[in-house]
């Protein structure tokens, strides 16, 4: 996935910082990215702008992902609704996809 660290510093602060499932400070745990729609193979074709977007993912505690992994989806057709607002939105696919913020520094 590219831009992995971006998209952990982005939804972390647009999340409080909290798990999505559980609402849990993620200060002292290890935090996941969780897919709404599964990242599968076909997919991966159908949704290609959306499908590692951060409109798709959100930040979940480790165990939280492990025991309710199926808590937080949304159904193809919504990815469909998605997918296709991005095709029409070049400048919002661009920024979905590779959310960069100024003044925040970024490790590999």
């Amino acid at each position: 996935m590219d831009n992995y660290q971006a998209k952990i510093v982005f939804l972390n602060i647009h999340q409080s910082g909290q798990c999505a499932i559980s609402g849990i400070e993620l200060f002292d745990s290890k935090p996941d990215l969780h897919h709404l729609t599964h990242n599968t193979k076909w997919r991966r074709k159908k949704f290609p702008l959306f499908l590692n977007s951060i409109l798709n993912l959100r930040i979940v505690d480790h165990i939280q992902h492990l025991q309710n992994g199926s808590a937080l989806k949304i159904s193809d057709m919504q990815a469909e609704k998605y997918e296709k607002f991005l095709e029409r939105h070049p400048r919002m696919s661009e920024f979905v996809n590779n959310p960069i913020i100024e003044g925040v520094e970024y490790y590999e």
